[in-house]
């Protein structure tokens, strides 16, 4: 099943518990553009099915129009002074990598040193089991600081306790708080996953936290087996990076038993 974000959006916000943590999102078309941009100074448009940052467009009112910012690998091409919206929206289509694109509110997200970061959720699972939960981090957006994709935009990975700390300058009570609620949605998130693939066993949830504390799903990203686990690593507690590399190596393995069990059977039918 190819990774939609729409279509993750949709189902979604028919979960009246995880409704209320999402931003605003619509196909992207020049209507909606325009409809956006009424409501919203900031927005993103992202290529539906690509993941990692590449594709995505920042686009912004300015004093005297609009100004659009793509990401291309690690670059940003940046262009000010666009006066209509018209003109957004062709460049969107004439660059397009993806058939598809979404337009969402921008989130004015929490930021260390100017730089906005959001956190990634891990969970994973063996086959149809119960979800287990791996972790937090905080990725903190490099000098390519409309992405927070580490690797596309230079930046760093940190705990989630110090960028909730150096950001929004919380208690270490606030910080507790903040995240069980995080790890509650967590599993909220993963427990109504089962209803849209329920041979997946591994989620790594994208939230965010904007200025005022508040947080929201950013993405959802499903059966990438290399996803979130090396991350762990550049933290100084390596006991989730431990426990992950440890289920994706079972995880692995039980892969390669099945697939030698379908080429012994296929084998034998041909006898």
């Amino acid at each position: 099943m190819a990774s939609s974000k729409w279509k993750l959006h949709q189902f979604y916000n028919k979960h009246n518990e995880v409704r209320k943590y999402l931003p605003d999102t619509a196909l992207f078309s020049l209507d909606t553009l325009k409809q956006f941009m009424d409501k919203y100074s900031e927005v993103y448009i992202k290529p539906d099915t690509r993941h990692g940052g590449n594709g995505v467009t920042y686009v912004r009112k300015t004093e005297t129009g609009y100004s659009y910012t793509r990401i291309k690998g690690r670059a940003a091409e940046v262009t000010s002074g666009i006066t209509a919206l018209e003109e957004i929206y062709k460049k969107v289509i004439k660059t397009a990598i993806d058939k598809t694109y979404i337009i969402q509110q921008a989130i004015s997200l929490a930021a260390i040193n100017n730089r906005p970061f959001d956190i990634r959720s891990m969970l994973m699972r063996k086959p149809y089991r119960k979800w287990g939960f791996y972790g937090f981090f905080a990725k903190v957006a490099g000098p390519v600081n409309i992405i927070t994709n580490v690797g596309r935009s230079g930046g760093s990975v940190i705990t989630l306790e110090e960028a909730l700390r150096r950001s929004l300058q919380l208690t270490p009570a606030a910080i507790k708080e903040k995240m069980k609620e995080l790890r509650e949605l967590s599993f909220i998130i993963a427990n109504r996953f089962n209803k849209y693939k329920a041979s997946t066993t591994q989620i790594g949830i994208d939230f965010a936290v904007d200025l005022s504390g508040n947080i929201w799903i950013i993405e959802v990203n499903f059966d990438l087996p290399n996803h979130s686990g090396n991350a762990f690593a550049k933290l100084p507690d390596k006991s989730n990076y431990l426990k992950i590399r440890k289920m994706k190596r079972y995880l692995a393995a039980l892969r390669l038993k099945r697939k030698a069990a379908v080429y012994i059977v296929k084998r034998a039918g041909k006898k």
